[in-house]
């Protein structure tokens, strides 16, 4: 299932669910804010505890996406190291 929507700028974005239990969200969303988790020394993007793309939506652990609950947020590269997609894990 794919659930597209549009920031505050405009910009389209969509949320997919890519495997049970995993959604993604892609679009056109350039520049992005990260955070890591409580307590952790160093940001992991493989473990974050928000993301924050330019115009939103704002997520952390704990955020609703399509009426399920976040447990864990990547970021996914593409091989040139831009951000391809941000994955989520939900329940």
């Amino acid at each position: 299932m794919t659930t597209k929507y549009k920031n505050r700028y405009g910009n389209e974005y969509w949320y997919e669910e890519i495997e049970k239990g995993v959604i993604a969200q892609r679009g056109e969303l350039e520049y992005w804010r990260f955070g890591g988790r409580e307590g952790q020394d160093r940001i992991d993007d493989q473990d974050l505890g928000m993301c924050d793309p330019s115009g939103g939506p704002y997520i952390a652990i704990g955020s609703n996406i399509d009426g399920k609950t976040v447990t864990r947020i990547s970021v996914i590269h593409k091989p040139e190291g831009a951000i391809d997609y941000m994955r989520f894990e939900v329940k």
